[in-house]
């Protein structure tokens, strides 16, 4: 498991095969469901998603972060953009284009609600990365509680019901991970949207 996005994208860059899997283990998710939330057919999502998953593989080393927050995730949420919008030229399909251009139109914008959308897909894949390099330091119970409170959003009440703990056990926990989070992830936390 990588411990940075960073050393992911550089294997990927020195054409590491477990990295491209890791990769696409983290990546295709997040970007099929991003897709299929778009009314697109689940062939459409299918084939977009691959022809993304081989433009980045065979462009990643065109990548150059420029010390910008969110650089590779503004990356990744163009190239998204224009591989679905030239897709979707090339085949004649169903999808109501009209509504799926304007959404394109909207993801291109930084700071449009699309992107915000999916920036914070984005994010949930970061966090995920995170937390499962975190396994080996807690308990399974304590990344259970942190996932429901913190990625999740359920209430420190609602989370100590659910998991039988004390509402100070929740805050430990809470309190715990995310110094462990912050210590693994210094380069990188900052440039999360979600609130943890």
């Amino acid at each position: 498991m990588h411990n940075t996005q960073v050393s992911l994208l550089a294997e990927l860059n020195a054409n590491n095969r477990e990295a491209w899997q890791e990769f696409c283990r983290l990546y295709k998710p997040m970007i099929s469901h991003w897709l299929k939330s778009h009314a697109l057919q689940a062939t459409d999502v299918e084939d977009i998603s691959q022809e993304i998953l081989l433009f980045l593989l065979e462009n990643i080393d065109s990548f150059e972060h420029n010390g910008r927050i969110g650089a590779f995730r503004n990356w990744l949420r163009l190239v998204t953009v224009n591989i679905a919008r030239n897709y979707l030229r090339k085949v004649n399909t169903e999808v109501n284009l009209s509504n799926f251009s304007l959404m394109l139109e909207q993801l291109e914008d930084a700071d449009s609600n699309q992107s915000h959308l999916f920036n914070l897909a984005h994010d949930r894949v970061v966090v995920q990365i995170l937390l499962e390099n975190l396994a080996e330091h807690f308990q399974p119970e304590t990344l259970t509680i942190f996932k429901l409170h913190v990625v999740d959003d359920l209430s420190a009440i609602d989370t100590a019901a659910q998991m039988n703990v004390s509402i100070a056990s929740v805050h430990v926990a809470k309190s715990r991970v995310l110094r462990r989070l912050r210590q693994d992830a210094k380069t990188w936390l900052d440039d999360l949207c979600l609130m943890i």
